[in-house]
């Protein structure tokens, strides 16, 4: 039996008034009940209520993920205006910090803008029935990041969790531990459409999960990270090796499907790698342009794991004294 869950939403001010082309528009979260059964996509859900998701219509268009939210069965846990604006506010202070221009949200590429708006949507329908299990439930996005969700109960009379529910929305942070996730509340739950199911999150969720200067600064994709921390081992043609462990790696996006690491633990020695995954997750291994040793290649399959969101990698590069073999993991953890 569906569960039905209204809930009133107050206003936060004092955020910066910027849109999509720099002009001003009131970003107050309009008070609202929850639409039980609406007549059409998500996508013309979301247009109907301009009032909360004007800008967030124009960057869900310029990501490309509108054609999801109008044609596939997903479940959006949808940002406000007033959390993608604060967002953009917070970005622009990291940017002055740092003696740089300020920018509108036009400024920031698409595929950024699929990696900071993608952990959103889910693919199916997930309504807040499907959340009350004692453990909740992990979602895997669009963008293959884990997310988890679960309903919550207030407190009432002192009394812990008999209050009214809600979902608790939380990016995994590639961790297993609730400790390092990062969770948003929803605050109109069960819109049901044609295509799937929407939820609206609170006005002072932190859109992109705290991570939006980092994902906003610089092209994405599906497989770039600012932090990822690689395991694995150098064996020298005398058989001696070396190891390292939860050694940090930059994840650098060159196209939609391509990244540029660390060879080995030998950045130092700017041995750099260029990784390429196919529809199957099959990676292609080369030394990127301009590494200081061209003769990397792989040693054995190198592939990517959508699930766990990890790179095993078997490659190989010709020393001196001949071929020294690597095995390793790179795989993206709780920061």
């Amino acid at each position: 039996m569906k569960q039905k869950y209204i809930c009133y939403c107050i206003l936060a001010a004092g955020l910066m008034l910027i849109s999509i082309t720099g002009c001003r528009k009131d970003n107050s979260y309009t008070r609202y009940e929850p639409v039980q059964r609406y007549t059409g996509t998500i996508q013309q859900y979301l247009a109907s209520r301009t009032d909360n998701f004007d800008s967030m219509l124009l960057v869900l268009k310029k990501s490309g993920l509108n054609t999801l939210l109008e044609k596939d069965t997903v479940t959006f846990f949808a940002p406000t205006d007033q959390n993608l604006l604060a967002a953009l506010n917070g970005y622009n202070i990291y940017r002055q910090a740092n003696a740089l221009p300020p920018v509108v949200l036009n400024d920031i590429d698409s595929a950024s803008w699929r990696v900071i708006l993608g952990p959103y949507i889910i693919p199916g329908r997930w309504e807040m029935a499907n959340f009350t299990e004692q453990d909740g439930q992990i979602l895997n996005s669009v963008v293959m990041r884990n997310m988890h969700g679960k309903v919550v109960h207030q407190a009432t009379s002192g009394v812990k969790d008999i209050g009214p529910g809600t979902i608790r929305f939380s990016y995994m942070n590639g961790s297993r531990f609730e400790r390092d996730w990062l969770s948003a509340y929803v605050t109109t739950s069960n819109i049901n459409v044609d295509n799937g199911v929407v939820h609206v999150l609170e006005p002072g969720h932190l859109l992109g999960f705290n991570f939006f200067a980092d994902k906003a600064k610089e092209m994405q994709n599906l497989y770039s990270e600012e932090r990822a921390f690689a395991s694995g081992s150098l064996t020298f043609p005398n058989t001696d090796s070396r190891i390292w462990t939860l050694r940090v790696k930059k994840l650098t996006a060159i196209d939609a499907n391509t990244i540029e690491t660390e060879g080995a633990d030998l950045l130092a020695s700017d041995y750099r790698i260029r990784l390429t995954i196919d529809a199957k997750d099959s990676i292609t291994l080369v030394p990127a342009p301009g590494s200081a040793n061209q003769t990397i290649e792989k040693n054995g399959p190198c592939y990517f794991d959508p699930v766990t969101y990890t790179y095993r990698l078997s490659y190989r590069y010709l020393g001196a004294d001949g071929y020294r073999i690597i095995s390793e993991t790179i795989k993206y953890i709780a920061q």
